[in-house]
């Protein structure tokens, strides 16, 4: 099993937390799960997304044209910090 965790900034959270929940379908068309949308307590256009899924899924994921215009048309401010890893223990 492999995780994600994508870390940037929106300029509305209610509206990019409509335009995620409206995203499950693309991302369980591609294979992944998220399991966290988290806004900072200090911060509230910080958001940190934690997923999971195989490898290759989470990569066909995470370069996706679908995902790419899904963070535009949700305002994500910037580029977003991703991390990919895989459970070692």
């Amino acid at each position: 099993m492999a995780y994600y965790v994508v870390s940037h900034k929106v300029e509305d959270f209610d509206s990019w937390k409509k335009i995620y929940d409206d995203f499950e379908k693309t991302r369980i068309q591609f294979g992944v799960k998220e399991t966290f949308a988290l806004q900072s307590v200090e911060d509230s256009k910080h958001v940190l997304v934690v997923g999971e899924g195989d490898l290759e899924a989470i990569n066909k994921f995470l370069t996706s044209e679908e995902l790419k215009t899904g963070m535009k048309n949700a305002g994500i401010k910037g580029l977003p910090d991703v991390f990919v890893g895989q459970n070692k223990r």
